[in-house]
């Protein structure tokens, strides 16, 4: 689960927004345009966004401590109105982000 803040590059907060996954769960680099639900509150600009992210686990006896060895990441474009698309990387673990658009 990610959470933030998106704000214009004039301090101002989107009207709305979507955001859209670019790639796919394996991260193969496929070029893709998917759709993800964003609980976005205009008035403070602040979202709440759950992604899933690649991972990549290990329980074998020769290891030292079970668990995650990789982790990916999803890389999503946001577009509001009024400005400029943006594409970014979210990694799992991500504490709160400030996002700032360009505006058109």
């Amino acid at each position: 689960m990610l959470t933030g803040e998106i704000r214009g590059d004039d301090g101002t907060h989107p009207v709305d927004i979507q955001f859209f996954r670019t790639n796919d769960s394996m991260l193969l680099g496929l070029k893709r345009n998917i759709p993800e639900d964003v609980i976005y509150d205009p008035e403070t600009g602040r979202f709440v966004f759950y992604a899933t992210v690649f991972a990549a686990y290990d329980m074998g006896n020769d290891q030292p401590e079970p668990g995650p060895y990789q982790t990916g990441s999803t890389q999503i474009r946001i577009e509001a109105t009024g400005f400029e698309s943006l594409a970014l990387q979210f990694f799992d673990e991500m504490p709160d982000v400030v996002i700032t658009l360009n505006s058109k």
